[in-house]
């Protein structure tokens, strides 16, 4: 019996359109650096040699690393130079549109072949693309209103496979993601690449990546008063005591999931994190949908909502003067 029974994703049964790789919208839809498509080509076979701005991305990479990647692994290296491209410092890139249903078809060939490490690295990789697929102008480079409507369409219907094929893998693969080092950087971003695809928060995903599961900065909605230093080591005592007088974690909600509902991201996430066994982001989950006391103004809010502020600068947040603005006046 599967350890999950996930609703169908409706709509997940179409068929995808591809534009064609030698489209003029590849340079109409650019990544941070360019065109993509070489690395689209890389990936789907169509060429078999790194060209000059690829190796140039190696090297750069290699030198920011401190080592040296495996050139016979075309696969891994045209990945990693395409995540530059569409995920560079955490922005949407309009490339994105094109390359993800490209993403998809291959994820689907690795779902028929059974490929569990290839699966994990392209859901990680493409929940990062995910995330950066904000509500929030201020992180892209084109409004959805310009983009044309067969390629928004196209792109949508490759979010819901890519759900289906996720939830497919929890339900096949759970205990190989539990024997997953919980020190390793693989489980911490596969997992959080899991709640950008299947939860319908896009901001609350982008927050998790960008803070790293121990950085938990925020804004009060009420006086404006940034509080950047929330760092904490979760298994610290003395980080835990700092943070408990900051915010007032939620309760537990754990063995109150149905394993099916995808609706309460705090239920599902934290019940599905138990289940993979990684304590780490199960400690802080918590907080992050706990309750925020401002040390200025004293005024309580979710959590959740004082992080995304953060990042957001939340248009309709509307701070109360304080007595130095009131006496300038």
């Amino acid at each position: 019996m599967s350890t999950f029974h996930f609703k169908k994703t409706e709509g997940a049964d179409r068929e995808l359109k591809l534009i064609p790789l030698d489209s003029e919208l590849w340079e109409e839809y650019r990544g941070a650096y360019g065109n993509v498509v070489y690395d689209i080509k890389l990936l789907t076979g169509e060429e078999k040699e790194f060209d000059d701005w690829d190796m140039a991305l190696v090297e750069r990479r290699q030198c920011r690393q401190g080592r040296e990647e495996d050139m016979e692994d075309t696969e891994k290296i045209a990945m990693e130079n395409l995540m530059e491209q569409l995920c560079h410092q955490m922005s949407f890139y309009e490339a994105t549109y094109l390359a993800m249903p490209y993403l998809v078809r291959i994820l689907e060939k690795k779902q028929e072949e059974d490929d569990v490490e290839g699966q994990m690295a392209f859901i990680t990789h493409m929940g990062f693309l995910v995330g950066t697929d904000v509500p929030n102008e201020i992180y892209k480079n084109i409004a959805e209103s310009e983009v044309a409507d067969e390629i928004m369409e196209n792109y949508c219907l490759s979010l819901l496979k890519l759900q289906e094929i996720t939830k497919n893998f929890l339900e096949k693969h759970l205990e190989e993601i539990r024997q997953i080092s919980n020190d390793s950087y693989e489980k911490e971003a596969f997992l959080n690449s899991v709640f950008a695809v299947l939860s319908s928060d896009r901001k609350a995903a982008f927050t998790f990546f960008m803070s790293y599961n121990d950085c938990l900065y925020a804004i009060c909605p009420s006086c404006g008063d940034c509080n950047e230093n929330m760092e904490v080591d979760i298994d610290n005592e003395s980080d835990i005591e700092f943070l408990n007088s900051c915010i007032t974690p939620a309760p537990s909600v754990l063995g109150k999931w149905d394993k099916s509902s995808l609706e309460d991201d705090y239920v599902w996430f934290s019940n599905l994190l138990a289940m993979a066994e990684f304590d780490k982001l199960l400690k802080i989950l918590p907080y992050y949908y706990g309750t925020y006391k401002c040390s200025e103004c004293g005024n309580e809010t979710p959590m959740m909502d004082c992080m995304k502020n953060y990042y957001f600068e939340e248009e309709n947040t509307v701070y109360e003067k304080g007595k130095d603005e009131e006496e300038m006046e």
